[in-house]
């Protein structure tokens, strides 16, 4: 009887090859992702009826209706200076000063776990469980924060229920989120989000908490100019986001559908207002 080379044995020609099925393998984890994050940023309702937009010509108007959603709130009137024309340039992501700035915080906890390695544990175990619980509970719900203890009310929380509130009369309202522009930064000064609408070209409604700023100059100078320890900026593509409401109510659903509603200033949707009287004739009143 002839014998099988041993290597020939191993052949079977009717089924894929190892580096194929892997191959096949990975695509099909690949679709499977990818499938399972397009879900988590559906919107809730992906063609939503127009909410029935009050009457609203004036900003005397808007701002009645502000405060009928919202309660009292501090308003004031804000200018762009002439020599913030010109910004300088921005860095944006900036990954690798990013990431340069994170080895150096690795490696300084690292020397710091050798040195104090109980406190400095401590404090890993703590940065973690914020990080953990700011995604878990990023942009709570009015209900949700209703419920909750007020020191663990975040500002992009704020930012969602007047989102919210102020969607309800028809006001196209936007996420804006900054941080700081140096990238070396952001990993220790807080980054910030609040609320926003356009009542014409570079003239903004700005909502950060009960303080609402009424803002003439272009959003990108808005952001160079609030008040913080550090210069900030807005945050690439997802700084300026159209209010959407995800389908699913968690803290990765509703950064990937901020993510997916990112806009630019220019296409942000405006109110048109052209008429308004003297903000100081509307606060004294």
């Amino acid at each position: 009887m002839e014998q099988i080379p041993p290597h020939e044995q191993r052949r079977r020609p009717d089924r894929s090859s190892i580096v194929r099925l892997s191959v096949l393998k990975r695509i099909a984890a690949a679709g499977i992702a990818l499938g399972g994050l397009a879900e988590l940023a559906a919107d809730n309702d992906p063609h939503p009826a127009p909410a029935p937009t009050v009457k609203m010509q004036t900003i005397d108007d808007v701002l009645y209706h502000c405060r009928s959603a919202l309660g009292d709130v501090r308003i004031d009137e804000r200018m762009a200076p002439p020599e913030e024309g010109d910004l300088p340039p921005d860095p944006g992501l900036a990954p690798f000063g990013m990431i340069r700035a994170a080895s150096g915080k690795l490696w300084g906890k690292c020397k710091a776990l050798c040195a104090r390695p109980a406190d400095t544990a401590t404090e890993i175990k703590d940065d973690v469980c914020d990080s953990v619980r700011y995604v878990r509970d990023y942009r709570m719900s009015e209900e949700d924060m209703n419920a909750v203890d007020p020191s663990r009310i975040d500002c992009n929380d704020r930012a969602e229920v007047t989102c919210e509130r102020l969607s309800r009369i028809g006001l196209p309202m936007y996420l804006l989120s900054i941080w700081p522009e140096d990238p070396r930064c952001r990993f220790d000064h807080a980054w910030h989000q609040m609320a926003a609408c356009k009542l014409a070209d570079d003239t903004f409604l700005i909502f950060d908490d009960q303080h609402v700023t009424l803002w003439h100059g272009s959003l990108d100078v808005f952001a160079r100019q609030y008040a913080s320890t550090v210069t900030m900026r807005l945050v690439p593509r997802v700084g300026i986001s159209a209010f959407a409401e995800p389908k699913y109510d968690n803290g990765v659903s509703k950064l990937l559908v901020q993510a997916k509603h990112g806009v630019s200033e220019g296409d942000m949707q405006s109110l048109d207002l052209h008429e308004r009287r003297q903000i100081i004739q509307i606060v004294s009143r």
